[in-house]
């Protein structure tokens, strides 16, 4: 089962990982509702969830690929392994 970056890598669609909350992503809006020069749309995987801050077009992950015209299913990891991500960075990080 692949991972919703994975995905979004193999149907070359540009993202960009925030850098102060990795389990969130901002992509171009795909609603046709506005033109998106600016990627204004936050899919965020620990709820899997999107929100489009410019429209307001939202969902969950499943219907983010959906309307992509992506089948595929992906693994929605819980909120409980991205805290354990960044817990096991932060004791990487620690100097002993």
């Amino acid at each position: 089962m692949q991972s919703v970056e994975d995905v979004l890598k193999d149907s070359g669609i540009d993202y960009v990982i925030n850098p102060n909350k990795p389990s969130e992503l901002t992509v171009r809006c795909f609603s046709g509702l506005h033109v998106d020069t600016n990627p204004s749309l936050s899919l965020n995987l620990e709820k899997g969830a999107f929100h489009c801050f410019a429209c307001g077009h939202r969902g969950n992950t499943q219907q983010f690929l959906d309307s992509l015209g992506i089948k595929s299913t992906v693994q929605i990891a819980s909120k409980m392994s991205f805290k354990i991500k960044k817990l096991k960075s932060k004791l990487d990080n620690i100097k002993y």
